[in-house]
């Protein structure tokens, strides 16, 4: 019964279910796409977590940092701090008023990775990131996303 949603969907849409077992011993459903229409490396859907070919070009502590990070966009309690914690944080601290709410989560989401792992966890996943996206293999949707170079910055703002 376990995994009902990722297999359905797996089976619906010729994906492959990978289990991945995260830091905590649990296993956590991923859903593989082997072509997707634009690169994703780990994306949070409403059925799951898609990943594809770049997810495994990580390590092991980058990948658990990727899973972690989308983990926390899976989480109920995203909406009422996009409705509530973050528009009072973009309000009353000034270095996030340049930032859309969006950009406010994945900050949050980072964070969220961060706690469950390190920081040369986070950090390895943001420069591979970075790398993707120099080589042209990514593109970092500045809409909803903060640049990863601010994300490197903010990460490391925990541990100065």
């Amino acid at each position: 019964m376990k995994f009902i949603i990722p297999n359905l969907v797996c089976k619906i849409k010729g994906y492959e279910l990978h289990k991945f077992k995260l830091n905590n011993g649990k296993i956590f459903p991923l859903i593989y796409v082997k072509k997707p229409k634009k690169p994703i490396v780990a994306f949070k859907k409403m059925y799951g977590i898609l990943i594809d070919d770049l997810f495994f070009k990580l390590n092991n502590e980058e990948q658990q940092s990727a899973v972690w990070h989308e983990i926390y966009h899976t989480k109920s309690t995203t909406g009422i701090k996009l409705f509530f914690w973050l528009p009072l944080k973009k309000m009353f601290i000034k270095r996030w008023k340049q930032y859309n709410l969006n950009q406010l989560e994945e900050f949050d989401a980072d964070r969220h990775a961060l706690i469950k792992t390190d920081l040369n966890s986070v950090l390895g996943l943001l420069n591979k990131l970075s790398g993707f996206e120099r080589k042209g293999l990514i593109k970092s949707n500045l809409k909803n996303h903060p640049s990863i170079k601010d994300r490197i910055l903010n990460i490391k703002s925990f541990h100065n």
